[in-house]
């Protein structure tokens, strides 16, 4: 089989199909039925209308493959190879490679979920942007409302999104809302710009108010209560008590109030004033209030938490009275002033957060109790625990088509906790993680066998589930090594080529040394398809096409090429299968000439010719008398044998025989005579049998004519074909 491939380059656009042609001959001396394969890409992209074609020894037939590229196909140049493969004798096989020019196509979509939310002060936006085109892209994001009412926090603030990719970026509102009345909705409109990309989409973010109105409703009638029953007391305080706010208390308990000279008498430094131990001042209570306060620390990371709740409940003769409260700041500091002095216990609350009594009480029955003295101040800093989290998100890692999906391993640390946490992916690349302490900065870790580990960090916080961003890892590099020999001896200054799309990698094996004919290819891109071809002048030039698993090390892809001179051998027959000795077998082409002829014993009908020079195509002639001549033409891509080079040939003379009666009995001693219009041959007819037979007769049309020994001869016309025999019989 000999191909010749009538498409080398190819320009095509992603979406659009293209025709890859071969010729292919059949130089064989059966039916052959071949077919093609494309190496290199998905061979989904590729459409064989016929998918074996049959094959006539001497004639050629053209394959099309039908090639249609995706739209996210990278843009650029990309060598593929196109196998050619005989279903008879698999080892018949050639490889073409094509060069295909694939055009630049830009298409991306933007996607902005939730596309409505209803909240108070802030929310969190996710816009999507999906590269549907063949080239990478960077688009820049922007969001704004129309009024300008809100603002934008967005990580990252630009994306850049690879071919068939798709990357997110968080986008946070911010904005003031209305403190009375009806909801507020901004119309955000969120952007992605960038070369030919111009992405829009727009969203509404409706902020509750802070005092609807059917509660402020409420608030009115029951201020309009309020304010009744504060007249009605005021009146009423005013009829029994004219005392002013001010309360008495002996002087002793105000500060200041220190026993100068040991005599029991308590001289208020601060009032000016002497009075005795059973005097009595008034006093502003407002002047003798203190102050509690402290910093709330995460168990977890030792840092600061900010926005939790701090609640002082008072001892009253009633029972435990909330009478403050107040948000740690954002580094987790709180105060609570203006305290009267008394017996406090503080309780600590907030979302995400397990409800805890100072110090770590789960109760305020057993909580600690502070005595806060006048104008008394307490430093009570507290460490909160966070309650259980978790991540949840997909990862995404290349396979071979067809091979089982990768195992991901997802490594979780906090680093100042003494504790590590994993799961598996499932197979379709989801995870779910729970029950990790909060708040902390996790260091996320992926890993899988053959592929690169890729790790992150992720903030957590208090009792947060947090979904993340999808994650892809990339395939581990690979390597392709061996040795070229040519069947014994390694081969040195053989010129290696590995292709792969744009990727064409070029090396020669050593010709000294301890590495003669070796070869490796390293730092490969993987998954993938290469096609390696061998080359050494004089020598067989080998393409073959050799997958690489993810993060594959793949040695001892050997190849042997044969070099030196080559030999042509075969079998001839006739019609019937019978070997013909005496043959005449003559190989020519290129200037060189040899002849041999087909044995007669030992093997009939066989002949070798031998010392052929390699590569080249020759014409094979197999010549014999009254046989017709048969030709063939054998290509020799390297030295070596090529047997099976066979004919059948057809005799190129006829027979035409017969038998003559006289009466209805076979009657010997009568003439015969054959004519072709030029040239009459004669002949008797046998005593015994009646019969007559003229043999080596060219094709064409002939009359018999029989003599008999009395009357009229009789004559017969007949058409004779080469190799064909005739019967005429006659009667007379």
């Amino acid at each position: 089989m000999r191909t010749e491939l009538l498409t080398p380059f190819i320009e095509i656009s992603p979406g659009r199909t293209a025709t890859i042609s071969v010729e292919v001959y059949n130089t064989g001396s059966v039916i052959d039925g071949v077919t093609a394969r494309a190496v290199g890409i998905d061979p989904a992209w590729v459409e064989l209308p016929i998918e074996i074609i049959s094959l006539f020894p001497d004639t050629s037939e053209r394959i099309d493959l039908q090639l249609t590229l995706p739209r996210t196909y990278p843009a650029g140049r990309h060598t593929i190879a196109i196998e050619i493969r005989s279903t008879i004798d698999a080892s018949d096989a050639s490889m073409d490679r094509v060069v295909l020019d694939v055009a630049p196509a830009e298409e991306a979509r933007l996607e902005v979920t939730p596309r409505r939310v209803v909240g108070r002060k802030k929310t969190t936006l996710r816009a999507a942007v999906e590269n549907r085109g063949n080239r990478q892209i960077e688009l820049g994001i922007t969001a704004a409302d129309t009024v300008r009412a809100l603002q934008a926090d967005i990580s990252p603030p630009a994306l850049v999104v690879g071919p068939g990719e798709t990357s997110v970026a968080t986008i946070k509102l911010q904005g003031r809302r209305p403190f009375f009345g009806t909801p507020a909705t901004r119309q955000v409109i969120v952007q992605a710009n960038g070369g030919e990309h111009a992405l829009e989409q727009t969203t509404s973010f409706t902020q509750k108010p802070v005092v609807a109105r059917g509660f402020l409703t409420v608030l009115i009638l029951a201020g309009i209560v309020a304010l009744w029953a504060l007249i009605f007391t005021f009146v009423i305080r005013n009829l029994l008590d004219e005392s002013n706010e001010l309360k008495a208390v002996p002087e002793s308990f105000a500060p200041g109030a220190v026993d100068v000279d040991g005599d029991g008498v308590i001289q208020n430094t601060a009032a000016g004033v002497e009075e005795g131990p059973g005097d009595k001042s008034e006093i502003d209570l407002a002047s003798i209030a203190g102050t509690i306060k402290g910093a709330l620390t995460a168990e977890t990371t030792g840092e600061g938490v900010p926005r939790l709740t701090v609640e002082a409940y008072r001892n009253t003769r009633e029972g435990p009275l909330l009478v403050a409260s107040v948000a740690s700041d954002d580094s987790g500091a709180y105060e609570l002033a203006g305290l009267l002095p008394g017996i406090y216990r503080l309780r600590f609350s907030g979302p995400g957060f397990v409800e805890s009594w100072y110090p770590a009480a789960t109760g305020i029955d057993s909580a600690e109790a502070q005595d806060l003295p006048p104008v008394g101040e307490l430093d009570l800093p507290a460490v909160v625990d966070g309650q259980l989290g978790g991540f949840e998100g997909t990862v995404i890692a290349d396979q071979v088509e067809g091979g089982s999906p990768p195992v991901v391993t997802l490594t979780v640390r906090e680093p100042t906790l003494d504790q590590t946490f994993e799961t598996v992916a499932s197979p379709d690349g989801q995870f779910f993680l729970t029950g990790l302490p909060t708040p902390g900065n996790y260091e996320i870790t992926y890993t899988s066998a053959e592929f690169r580990s890729r790790a992150v960090i992720e903030p957590l916080g208090g009792g947060e589930l947090k979904l993340l961003n999808t994650v892809k890892l990339s395939a581990a590099e690979g390597s392709l090594g061996g040795t070229v020999t040519d069947g014994t001896v390694a081969l040195g200054g053989v010129t290696v080529v590995l292709t792969r799309g744009e990727t064409v990698l070029e090396t020669t094996t050593p010709t000294s040394g301890g590495g003669i004919g070796t070869y490796l290819f390293g730092e490969l891109e993987t998954p993938g398809t290469y096609v390696i071809t061998f080359e050494l002048e004089g020598f067989t030039t080998e393409t073959q096409a050799v997958d690489l698993a993810p993060g594959q090390a793949r040695t001892g892809f050997d190849a042997v090429l044969v070099g030196g001179n080559g030999q042509i051998s075969g079998t001839a027959r006739d019609a019937q299968g019978n070997t013909l000795d005496g043959v005449t077998v003559t190989v020519s082409g290129g200037g060189f000439v040899a002849q041999a002829a087909t044995l007669s014993a030992g093997a009939p009908g066989t002949y070798t010719i031998a010392d052929i020079p390699t590569p080249g195509t020759y014409t094979v002639t197999f010549s014999l008398p009254e046989f017709n001549t048969e030709t063939r033409s054998v290509t020799l891509a390297s030295g070596g044998p090529t047997a099976g080079v066979d004919v059948t040939m057809a005799r190129s003379v006829g027979t035409i025989q017969g038998v003559v009666t006289v009466g209805g009995d076979p009657t010997g001693g009568l003439s015969v005579e054959l004519s072709d219009g030029q040239t009459v041959l004669s002949t008797t007819t046998e005593s015994d049998t009646g019969t007559y037979r003229f043999n080596n007769l060219a094709p064409g049309s002939y009359t018999v004519t029989v003599v008999p020994a009395t009357g009229d001869p009789f004559v017969r016309l007949v058409e004779l074909a080469a190799g064909e025999t005739q019967t005429a019989d006659i009667g007379l």
